[in-house]
């Protein structure tokens, strides 16, 4: 598999977010308004097995054992200063809120939808950088089903989207006409240790 190694992967679609039920975590209520929350955070550790200068392609091997053949946008400067053996630090971190406003309601809704990515390089003395992405989408409720259990909405496209919820708690106080407003947000940092 090959993934852009600075560059988040784009996000497809926002809706599989309302999926935060495929994962085990509860329902965070932490203050008023907010719906649901989830927050995730994976660090990879592994070692530069093999380069390829002209593809701009590293292979990195995981301490979990697993080899992946990352690709190193153009934009990347400091590339040419990655050696085989170098250690390679992955951080990545997402999370997703989800804001109810139920149907009827007159609060100042936000942009139906929006997109918005940064990349910026290392300022250290050796290469990496960080890329996040911020998704922001608001989705009508077009129907529960806490028997499935599952819940169809409409994007502002106009596409009609039905997901699995695992866990039927989540669908409670959700109804037809219901806004979601969701922001799914997500970061990578990418550290590298020269080796020694």
């Amino acid at each position: 598999m090959s993934r852009q190694l600075w560059i988040i992967p784009a996000v497809v679609s926002a809706l599989p977010i309302l999926a935060i039920a495929q994962t085990p975590s509860p329902v965070v209520k932490e203050s008023p308004g907010v719906y649901s929350q989830m927050k995730n955070v994976v660090t990879a550790k592994g070692t530069i097995e093999a380069i390829a200068t002209e593809q701009r392609a590293v292979t990195v091997k995981f301490d979990s054992g697993y080899s992946e053949v990352v690709s190193v946008s153009p934009s990347v400067k400091r590339f040419s200063e990655v050696k085989v053996g170098d250690k390679v630090t992955l951080r990545y971190y997402e999370s997703v809120v989800l804001f109810l406003r139920k149907a009827g309601d007159t609060s100042p809704a936000p942009p139906e939808s929006s997109d918005k990515s940064s990349a910026s390089p290392g300022d250290g003395k050796n290469p990496g950088g960080t890329a996040a992405r911020q998704r922001k989408m608001t989705v009508t409720v077009v129907s529960v089903d806490t028997a499935a259990p599952s819940i169809t909405v409409k994007t502002p496209e106009g596409n009609t989207v039905t997901r699995r919820i695992q866990d039927v708690k989540n669908l409670e106080g959700v109804s037809p006409g219901d806004k979601l407003d969701i922001t799914y947000t997500e970061a990578m940092l990418v550290s590298i240790e020269p080796t020694t």
